[in-house]
């Protein structure tokens, strides 16, 4: 006996989406991952590059770089979904104590 195929009792991949945010002295990179069931898969990435360096950036290049790097990375996300995690990258001088 086939049963219909009825929405409720199909089995729903589970997945989360992920931003990865590393910042280098010449770019800023944005990589969008999927992870499904414990497989991961990139579904977006972007470089970005600054005028200069990331050191003589100021405040509004850094955010137009990272703005940029990752709004393209993320239009390969379905629509109404967003990343829900982000990993970020920096320079060890921009951390304290591993913060």
């Amino acid at each position: 006996m086939n049963l219909p195929k009825l929405p409720f009792l199909e089995k729903k991949e589970k997945s989360e989406y992920f931003l990865s945010l590393v910042l280098r002295d010449e770019k800023a990179s944005a990589v969008v991952f999927k992870e499904v069931n414990g497989r991961i898969n990139v579904v977006g990435e972007h470089n970005q590059l600054f005028r200069v360096s990331l050191e003589d950036a100021s405040e509004d290049e850094l955010l137009d770089v990272i703005d940029k790097a990752v709004s393209i990375a993320e239009k390969t996300l379905p629509e109404g979904v967003e990343s829900q995690k982000t990993i970020f990258g920096l320079k060890e001088s921009w951390t304290h104590e591993g913060k």
